[in-house]
């Protein structure tokens, strides 16, 4: 079974394309010939035996194992994502063989995982399948959703037999259509900005309160939030009809 899959030791896809070949052992970096001798040889016969398990793509395997009642569980993807992360490093490093202690990952005992795991075929089956990058995965994810969207939006709104509005698909149609709107065009984007006043402040703001008035004091409250996002380099959020700027006070100056 041949793929084409790219592999780096940080478990991320690669610029370039290599080829993955799991079981022609002419191949000398074959996986099968890259695992330890009796582990490659248990698992060869495995793939020999039963050779249907080993040539669908991620998406039908899932399904195949899940309609069987063997469903993978997080240990399996767990152990799954170890095998590939070892391959990785195995590859990059031009290592002999892959460290199956580093496989078992601490999931489950070594030995259990040596000769009660790798004996069952569905599971073997999982962990050579290599698994779809992330940003493929949440690709086709999106694409997926995005057709069943587009199937609402051609719903008719309007009831055939009393031709009357359906507001549930209308309101679901605006909110598609929002989404859609704010996935092309971008949302609003809010920001807040927190001020905080140590306990030892607070005389002082009493004092500044009576020297300066509230109407003053909500002006210096605002220009300490404008330093604030300076020194957070943030942008300065202007809200309609309010001015920020910085307030010179005459008359009694805070102690």
């Amino acid at each position: 079974m041949e793929t084409g899959i790219t592999v780096t030791p940080q478990g991320k896809e690669n610029i370039e394309s290599v080829k993955i070949n799991i079981s022609d052992r002419t191949q000398e970096r074959c996986i099968l010939n890259l695992l330890p001798l009796e582990t490659g040889n248990k698992i060869e016969k495995i793939i020999n035996e039963n050779p249907g398990l080993f040539m669908n793509s991620e998406a039908e395997l899932h399904s195949s194992l899940r309609k069987s009642g063997a469903t993978p569980t997080l240990m399996d993807n767990r152990i799954r994502l170890n095998f590939w992360y070892e391959y990785g490093i195995v590859q990059a490093q031009r290592l002999d063989v892959l460290n199956m202690i580093n496989v078992a990952g601490g999931l489950t005992d070594y030995n259990y995982f040596m000769n009660v795991y790798l004996a069952e075929p569905k599971k073997i089956a999982w962990m050579l399948c290599p698994p779809a990058g992330y940003r493929s995965k949440v690709s086709e994810a999106l694409a997926f959703g995005v057709d069943k969207m587009r199937e609402i939006l051609d719903l008719e709104h309007m009831d055939p037999l009393t031709g009357k509005l359906n507001t549930s698909v209308l309101n679901m149609k605006l909110k598609i259509t929002q989404m859609l709107h704010d996935w092309d065009h971008g949302s609003v984007v809010q920001r807040s900005v927190a001020v905080n006043i140590n306990k030892e402040d607070i005389p002082k703001m009493a004092r500044m309160s009576e020297a300066l008035g509230h109407k003053e004091l909500d002006r210096q409250i605002k220009n300490m939030k404008r330093r604030n996002r300076q020194l957070l380099h943030l942008p300065d959020i202007e809200v309609p009809g309010e001015e920020e700027k910085e307030v010179v006070v005459d008359g009694p100056k805070p102690v």
